[in-house]
């Protein structure tokens, strides 16, 4: 049975930072690299897109990414955590473009 709850990551705001890449979902697809603004803690709709290795070079990282996939920002009230919850639907989307069964 799939599971219907979302994926949700409490991420160190700092490491968000410098690793995720988001946009909002009405730019332009120019806008794909735009770092997320985490002065802004304003709850909102963000893209995220996930680093995709090589079947053949498993290990390999940063060299292809997945389509813009769309969660829900949030920051967590008690740190200086943020919260970005990705629903079902877009992880199991993500996970069908890549190949994997689920």
């Amino acid at each position: 049975m799939r599971s219907r709850r979302s994926f949700v990551a409490l991420v160190p705001a700092l490491v968000l930072g410098l690793v995720a890449l988001a946009s909002s979902p009405g730019l332009a697809p120019s806008a794909r690299a735009a770092a997320l603004d985490l002065d802004d803690p304003t709850p909102r709709w963000i893209q995220v897109a996930f680093e995709v290795s090589p079947p053949e070079e498993p290990g390999r990282l940063d060299s292809r990414w997945s389509a813009l996939r769309h969660a829900y920002f949030e920051p967590d009230e008690r740190s200086d955590r943020v919260r970005i919850r990705v629903p079902a639907a877009e992880i199991e989307a993500h996970l069908l473009s890549t190949g994997t069964e689920i």
